[in-house]
């Protein structure tokens, strides 16, 4: 790796954590949206689209799976922390708005399905499997008689009965009195 690809990727890591960022903010001043008292899902879907639309940004900036998944960091801290008081009582996103709270459940699965699916089309492809092999032809029935001159049986095969051969003979039982 060159230096030009390594501050591209340095510079396209750094964008993407920005933009995660901004896009934090933005749904979280977008959750108490209303329109005559209905509280408008703006807040949800910028945090579906941010997710997917920084995963995949990112990734195609910089080429790599794991800063890929890094504005994702960026952007859940960033709700967290706008859920959480501050020492003066202060709360970007109450408990009771539940237009944000479903914006950071959905950003969080759209983050987390996005980063998946950029894991997976990261790792190497399974190996093709072995290709089957071709059908035998279909065996005749043996022929009672003698083998061809020459045959040898197939490994594990017993020996063929042959009319009247010395293989078919019975040996004679033995008294069981000694």
């Amino acid at each position: 790796m060159n230096n030009k690809e390594l501050l591209l990727r340095i510079a396209g890591t750094v964008v993407g954590l920005l933009l995660a960022f901004l896009t934090a903010l933005w749904t979280i001043f977008a959750s108490p949206l209303r329109a005559g008292g209905v509280p408008l899902p703006v807040s949800p879907v910028l945090a579906i689209l941010a997710g997917i639309g920084l995963v995949w940004f990112t990734r195609r900036v910089t080429g790599h799976n794991g800063l890929a998944l890094l504005p994702g960091v960026v952007w859940f801290g960033t709700m967290v922390v706008a859920a959480s008081k501050t020492g003066e009582g202060d709360l970007l996103m109450p408990s009771n708005d539940y237009m944000g709270l479903v914006a950071i459940l959905l950003g969080c699965a759209a983050w987390g399905l996005a980063g998946y699916r950029i894991v997976l089309s990261g790792r190497p492809a399974a190996p093709a499997a072995a290709p089957a092999p071709a059908p035998l032809a279909e065996a005749k029935p043996a022929t009672a008689g003698k083998p061809l001159p020459g045959a040898k049986p197939a490994q594990g095969a017993k020996k063929p009965i042959v009319a009247g051969g010395a293989g078919n003979r019975r040996r004679p039982s033995r008294p069981s009195g000694r």
